[in-house]
């Protein structure tokens, strides 16, 4: 795992926590 890894994966778990929980991000 190296820190690009990490850089690409953070955005798409905020995503992912966005999509079943929308109150997280307003909109």
């Amino acid at each position: 795992m190296s820190c690009e890894t990490k850089s690409v994966g953070f955005p798409f778990f905020f995503i992912f926590l966005n999509s079943n929980n929308p109150n997280i991000l307003p909109s």
